[in-house]
């Protein structure tokens, strides 16, 4: 068995964000992202801090039914993700940091397994296939999701 961690980021543009809105607070719990400034000791005058954006239950049961799970997920990992021909296994994080400028970063991670065989080299054609986000429709479906929700 070959066993792989896979991380996408998907960053775009979002045409007015709701942070502050009742909506917003179904699908994601909001709250500044400072770390990416205190754990590298960048100057406070330096500071650009997103908002850190972790989804709720109300999303990930959203959308795992857009995505083509079955419904009512409510909890990560998802399991039983089709990645490919050869590589199957599971959602394990989904985030985003919405930057200032509506600047939206989405993250999907992800577990993936395969078969192993004597010959790696179609594993790693399939691996290769995988590297970006809009490729893999379940990864896609998700950061789509994300900036759609994140609108209101």
């Amino acid at each position: 068995m070959v066993q792989v961690e896979a991380c996408w980021v998907a960053a775009q543009i979002v045409d007015g964000p709701q942070l502050t809105g009742a909506a917003l607070g179904r699908y994601f719990t909001v709250d500044p992202h400072q770390g990416l400034f205190t754990q590298h000791d960048v100057a406070e005058a330096l500071w650009i801090v997103p908002q850190r954006m972790r989804p709720t239950d109300g999303f990930h049961r959203l959308a795992t039914a857009v995505v083509g799970y079955a419904p009512n997920v409510t909890r990560l990992p998802y399991p039983g993700a089709p990645f490919s021909e050869r590589f199957s296994g599971r959602i394990t994080s989904v985030t985003a940091d919405l930057f200032p400028g509506d600047v939206l970063v989405s993250r999907v991670s992800a577990k993936l397994s395969a078969k192993a065989t004597a010959d790696l080299r179609p594993l790693l054609n399939d691996l290769q296939s995988l590297r970006s986000a809009k490729n893999v429709d379940v990864v896609d479906g998700l950061a789509r999701e994300i900036a759609a929700l994140s609108t209101g």
